[in-house]
């Protein structure tokens, strides 16, 4: 008998040693897969109101998947199918026929564009007042998307109602509501994809109907895309245009991390995706890897769901079947100081001076100004 259990416990040991060396060459020989969206769940027996939870959430600025949230019992989950939404909307202002399925976002009248006719590759054609029965129900072969203000016409009276109640996804505003909230009603094809770009807000994005996939990358990896200029056209958005699947490629100087690195990595966003928020949880003080060499963080947003993307992260989204989603965006404490950093006038000292070593003074001051005002410290007031 003693026997028997040698052998069995030795032939157990034997298989968990084989697996464990399996799981471990499977490391070392393939690059770690995207680590999933942490997720977390609203709790309706917990002391911590709606906007408390939101507010914690927003304050770690890192994407988080929220369950059983205000907006998994909105009438709109049940309410809008194609059928309805074109009954209810009639016409639409305002749709994009996608070339290709990609969308990428322009403004013409800005600065560069106005004075200097510049304009971003246009991967997307304009309509007007486009029949929402030829956009929810009409067959065709072009992939068609649009996005637009909750609070005009015909969706204010037809539909915004249904999305009710979102104060709560306000939030996340780290200034007074007045000076920046919007919700916004976004629509699209199965195959239809926003290229990769940032927001200087907060967004919390409430999937309503159909699955959309987001990719998502810290504001670190801003080289890995490339920008536009902030007075272009095409400001927030990547100059890397990528086809649908694609990926962008790994930044110069990343290094494979080391076998260690990547088994704690995996540990830490396990243990991060099984954790629930609580209120009295204080911020981790682990250091994060080098978020430069990251790969995305991946969801797919399903009906009920809500994702939260802090400001100045890139994303890329995709819908994987007709899709319906409502999103609120409020203003950032980075996006204000961004914006004061840019209506900043140069010095008088640097318009006037003469002599190269005083301009270059002048300029240094500026160049020291501009970069204070993004101090990390402010951010930690901001959020304390």
């Amino acid at each position: 008998m003693a026997v028997s259990s040698r052998i069995h416990m030795a032939s157990a040991a034997a298989i968990t040693a084989a697996a464990l060396a399996a799981w471990l060459l499977h490391l070392v020989l393939h690059e770690p897969d995207a680590p999933p969206v942490p997720r977390t769940s609203f709790c309706s027996r917990c002391n911590t109101s709606h906007e408390e939870l939101v507010r914690l959430v927003a304050s770690r600025r890192e994407p988080r998947v929220l369950s059983a949230s205000p907006s998994a019992r909105w009438d709109a989950l049940h309410r809008w199918t194609p059928e309805y939404l074109a009954s209810a909307l009639r016409v639409l202002p305002v749709v994009y026929g996608l070339d290709r399925g990609r969308f990428v976002y322009h403004e013409p009248s800005r600065e560069m564009g106005a004075r200097l006719r510049l304009a971003v590759p246009r991967a997307h054609t304009v309509r007007y007042n486009v029949s929402a029965a030829d956009f929810f129900l009409g067959a065709r072969t072009e992939p068609l998307y649009m996005a637009d203000k909750l609070w005009r016409q015909p969706y204010k009276s037809a539909i915004s109602m249904d999305a009710e109640p979102r104060d709560f996804m306000s939030a996340t505003a780290d200034l007074p509501e007045t000076l920046g909230q919007d919700a916004i009603f976004w629509a699209g094809d199965a195959g239809t994809t926003a290229q990769p770009h940032y927001d200087s807000t907060h967004t919390l994005f409430a999937q309503v109907r159909g699955e959309r996939h987001f990719e998502l990358w810290p504001p670190e990896q801003w080289e890995r895309f490339g920008l536009y200029p902030h007075a272009h056209p095409g400001h927030r958005q990547a100059l890397l245009e990528l086809e649908p699947h694609e990926r962008p490629a790994a930044l110069q100087g990343c290094t494979p991390p080391s076998l260690l690195s990547r088994v704690r990595h995996a540990a830490s966003w396990g243990r991060r995706a099984i954790a629930q928020l609580r209120a009295a949880e204080e911020p981790s003080e682990q250091a994060p890897l080098d978020r430069r060499c990251e790969g995305a963080l991946q969801v797919v947003l399903t009906p009920g769901e809500l994702l939260y993307i802090p400001p100045y992260w890139f994303h890329r989204v995709s819908s994987r079947t007709q899709s319906v989603a409502v999103s609120v965006v409020t203003d950032s404490h980075e996006g204000s100081r961004f914006d004061d950093a840019c209506r900043r006038g140069l010095p008088t000292s640097l318009l006037n001076a003469r002599d190269p070593d005083e301009r270059a003074r002048a300029a240094h001051r500026l160049i020291f100004l501009l970069l204070s005002s993004f101090d990390h410290r402010h951010d930690a007031q901001a959020v304390a």
